[in-house]
């Protein structure tokens, strides 16, 4: 009896430890005003000329650009519309201007 009530003491304990590990959102991403911040404050690079290079080679629409923080890594978001209407999907890391993989889940 002893023994059953340490090891649900032991698994309450570890299930609201592991419970409040990830509080942080994995993907978070910033309005307008927040993102021209933080492009000043931490040189980042600009997104329009990395858009421009991103989508050389495509033939498609800019519908949207955002800046958003991916557990600790800030990434430019853009989507594109191509002539066949399938909205596209473009990641590059605000501060090197590589392509990166798709994003995590929000």
């Amino acid at each position: 009896m002893i023994f059953r009530v340490a090891g649900v003491g032991l698994l309450v304990a570890c299930l609201g430890g592991s419970a409040q590990a990830d509080p942080v959102p994995r993907r978070v991403c910033f309005t307008t005003a927040e993102a021209r911040d933080k492009i000043v404050a931490l040189g980042l690079s600009d997104p329009f000329r990395l858009v421009r290079g991103a989508t050389r080679s495509v033939t498609a629409e800019i519908v949207g650009v955002e800046l958003c923080l991916w557990n600790d890594r800030l990434v430019y978001e853009i989507r594109l519309l191509p002539r066949d209407g399938h909205v596209g999907h473009v990641f590059i890391d605000a501060r090197t201007g590589e392509t990166v993989a798709p994003r995590p889940p929000r």
